[in-house]
């Protein structure tokens, strides 16, 4: 049995968009999320094994990472944008396999929409940040 490729792919859509393809180390799938995010959270927490996908509520599988920084499993989309305790990150699209700032979304229950979107506005910022160059 030939051992599967675990080395995230980049590369950039038809509309220009540098992305990676993550395939995950335990399904016959792939997430996909912005290049700069994924690079960036790479210089943030050091080496990130290949994403995982996880069947936590029973209902819904998410594509997961461990965090050698923090020691923790958190899901891609939570990794990548690293919100304040108590936000839950959502999927507009409902497919946490597309982890793109575009299909993110947070969600509170002290937080109106409009405060979920400026602090998605500015976790965004930060997380796509300055772009990390490793890839081509």
């Amino acid at each position: 049995m030939r051992k599967k490729n675990l080395t995230p792919q980049y590369f950039t859509d038809q509309t220009g968009r540098h992305l990676v393809r993550l395939p995950l180390s335990n399904a016959e799938c792939e997430a996909v999320a912005e290049a700069a995010m994924f690079d960036n959270l790479r210089a943030r927490e050091g080496r990130i094994e290949a994403p995982f996908l996880n069947h936590a509520d029973g209902r819904n599988s998410y594509p997961t990472v461990y965090l050698p920084n923090s020691r923790e499993q958190v899901t891609l989309g939570r990794a990548l944008l690293n919100p304040p305790k108590g936000y839950r990150v959502t999927y507009r699209n409902h497919s946490p396999l597309l982890v793109t700032g575009e299909n993110l979304a947070l969600r509170a229950p002290w937080a109106d929409e409009e405060t979920s979107n400026t602090v998605m506005g500015m976790l965004l910022a930060e997380a796509r940040g300055a772009e990390v160059k490793t890839h081509a």
